[in-house]
């Protein structure tokens, strides 16, 4: 369950900055239209708590929902069994799925912010001095954005590992995430297995402080710088 759920948080983590990075790049290369309609998409997904999400996801791409009976009807599979299982797998990538969509909007929104109060004077000098678009991301946008993304990313990694809703939507039986088996031992009528359930709950608590000690001193470097 340990290595499960690091697997899946730092999956999760990896993508949505991966995925944060261009769409904020290209957010803030629109300066000049209406910035309320750009972040519109990524502040209505925000609104949608994680637990409505992953339930979303269930409905539409379980083997019992909406697109396998879709792909049914159209004949593309020979019943909504066959249909490839996309949620509810052994290697959670529907986890990391729900956990992605999700994030990749509030990382996006944290890189935005810093892009959009930065000067465009950098770029600017850096492309009369003769830098192409890749030496001006690598050696002006990157340095910007870095710091803010990686504190993000602590974050989100905390909190991914530390979430029960999606993972007892989305998981399985076997592998469990900690917090879902962390809660199974408190719930057993077996009042000796709570002792269980408390030993991985302060495990979860220890790494989540940990990362957040390590955000706490990766927003003082922003401050400082």
């Amino acid at each position: 369950s340990l290595g499960f759920s690091l697997w899946i948080s730092g999956a999760s983590t990896l993508l949505s900055a991966l995925g944060a990075l261009p769409v904020a790049l290209w957010l803030n290369g629109r300066r000049g239209q209406s910035q309320q309609k750009e972040t519109l998409a990524l502040n209505w997904n925000l609104a949608f708590p994680h637990l409505v999400w992953a339930v979303a996801l269930l409905l539409f791409l379980s083997q019992s929902g909406m697109l396998a009976r879709l792909a049914a009807f159209f004949g593309w599979v020979q019943t909504p069994a066959y249909f490839p299982v996309l949620v509810r797998d052994r290697l959670g990538f529907g986890i990391i799925l729900s956990y992605v969509t999700k994030e990749i909007p509030f990382l996006a929104l944290i890189v935005l912010a810093v892009l959009r109060s930065q000067p465009e004077n950098y770029a600017v000098v850096a492309e009369n001095l003769g830098a192409n678009r890749w030496q001006r991301l690598r050696y002006i946008t990157l340095p910007q954005v870095l710091p803010a993304l990686t504190a993000g990313s602590l974050l989100v990694f905390a909190y991914v590992f530390s979430a029960y809703e999606v993972p007892a939507v989305l998981g399985v039986r076997y592998p469990r995430a900690l917090p879902v088996l962390a809660l199974d031992f408190f719930t057993n009528p077996d009042l000796s297995s709570r002792a269980e359930g408390m030993a991985i709950s302060f495990l979860i608590a220890i790494i989540v402080i940990l990362l957040a000690v390590i955000s706490i001193r990766q927003n003082k470097s922003i401050g400082e710088t």
